[in-house]
């Protein structure tokens, strides 16, 4: 039997939602006294009106959440990781600000890469052989002629 939907009257819009609408709190069903929506648009008016130096220490604490959390980092690599991002890419040599590229089945951290390397391995889905075709298409195909693209291409009638 379906059980009845328990609800919950939000305190800042007055409207009647059910308990998956409000996030963890305290009280009768520890949840909060406002639904999701309302305490989003109040917590973007609270961030509006801190301070610039307020706003990068919440940044940076959000950060070092992140990768504690996401990456199981020790608090002391964390921080420093949060305070200091800007380095060599292990790619492609480029200085600048660093991403943590972490293995998406494991999670387990890989290094440290510019923002487009760790992109092209996301794109190339962490496939070793996917980017060695890649290394080979970009030496061997110096120039390519136009009948050549048209060979490459389906053509409407091949495509059905």
């Amino acid at each position: 039997m379906n059980q009845p939907q328990l609800t919950k009257i939000c305190k800042s819009c007055n409207t009647e939602f059910t308990l998956d609408n409000y996030s963890k709190g305290q009280g009768k069903y520890k949840k909060a006294n406002v639904c999701k929506q309302c305490d989003s648009v109040a917590r973007v008016a609270r961030y509006k009106n801190y301070s610039e130096d307020r706003r990068k220490e919440l940044q940076r604490r959000n950060r070092v959440n992140h990768y504690k959390v996401n990456y199981n980092l020790p608090q002391y690599v964390a921080e420093q990781l949060a305070n200091n991002r800007v380095g060599q890419c292990q790619i492609c040599s480029k200085v600048s600000n660093l991403v943590v590229d972490h293995c998406h089945n494991t999670n387990i951290v890989r290094g440290l890469l510019c923002d487009s390397c760790n992109k092209m391995l996301g794109h190339s889905f962490d496939n070793p052989d996917v980017l060695t075709k890649a290394a080979n298409y970009l030496k061997d195909n110096v120039m390519i002629n136009h009948e050549d693209i048209l060979d490459i291409i389906d053509t409407p009638e091949e495509a059905e």
